[in-house]
């Protein structure tokens, strides 16, 4: 059997044994290499180009993608790409790796409740054990984005199993579909705790929405992880910043390191904007 039709079928990547049992010879793998039709990134494995180097190790384990893997293979938003692989199997699983470079690469998750399948494990699944991996804020910035492109509902919530009480408790009660960034998720997150009245994605006239109100009385909006630069872009934001403010509506506009590493300062000045405010009134 021609080996490029034989990784297909299973979805582009299998063992050498695997591949035998459905008909495929030494000697055509051989040649199928040779020809650089198909790759061999590890011992006794085979994929075709193209295949990613996650969704290979899943296969060489037998086991399957999950964690902050899982949730960046699903292009959920996350502050630094995974330095190691993250595979799940079953903790029955019994026997150990030798030490190597490429079991050096992966952390492998163990649980009772692990169910075979695709390489990958469904979104609500990876969202759940990234918990182990991800602090409360950066496991919601998963759900937020989650929610807004419907890979996930609001009452896939309740399925948590593997997110401590707590947390799952914090997650349920601030998810928010309508985050548009990982950085709006870690903002809206800093005012809520600080004790602010926050509202997400509210509309203005003459400027659309913005990305939060805070205390009906100040715009709060977030650059993205890549600002603003271009010029066109950049002209637009002070235009609407004026449109505000000649509603009355004052706006603190932040970059992605203050939303995310320097909380207290957000804080701190939509505070000081808000006592300004205050005092204007007396």
């Amino acid at each position: 059997m021609d080996p490029v039709a034989a990784l297909r079928g299973f979805g582009g990547v299998a063992h050498r044994a695997t591949l035998e049992q459905r008909g495929v010879a030494g000697s055509e793998l051989a040649r199928a290499l040779q020809d650089h039709r198909i790759e061999r990134p590890h011992r006794g494995l085979f994929v075709l180009p193209g295949t990613s180097a996650e969704q290979a190790l899943a296969c060489y384990f037998r086991a399957r993608l999950t964690c902050v893997s899982a949730a960046a293979a699903w292009s959920l938003p996350l502050l630094e790409a995974p330095e190691h692989v993250h595979l799940e199997v079953n903790s029955a699983r019994g026997g150990r790796y030798a030490r190597s470079a490429v079991r050096e690469a992966t952390v492998v998750h163990r649980f009772s409740n692990h169910e075979p399948g695709p390489w990958r494990v469904p979104v609500l699944r990876a969202i759940d054990v990234a918990s182990r991996c991800l602090d409360q804020v950066s496991q919601l910035a998963l759900v937020d984005a989650a929610l807004e492109r419907g890979q996930i509902q609001g009452g896939d919530l309740e399925r948590l199993s593997i997110t401590p009480a707590r947390t799952a408790a914090f997650i349920r009660a601030q998810a928010d579909p309508r985050a548009g960034s990982i950085a709006e998720t870690f903002t809206r997150t800093c005012l809520r705790d600080a004790g602010f009245a926050v509202q997400s994605q509210v509309t203005f006239p003459r400027v659309g929405r913005v990305d939060f109100l805070v205390e009906g009385r100040v715009v709060v909006e977030c650059d993205g992880r890549q600002y603003h630069s271009g010029e066109r872009q950049f002209q637009t934001d002070r235009d609407r910043d004026r449109a505000l403010l000649a509603q009355g509506v004052p706006v603190v506009r932040f970059t992605f390191a203050d939303a995310v590493y320097r909380p207290e300062k957000v804080v701190a000045e939509v505070r000081k904007v808000l006592a300004a405010l205050e005092g204007g009134r007396n």
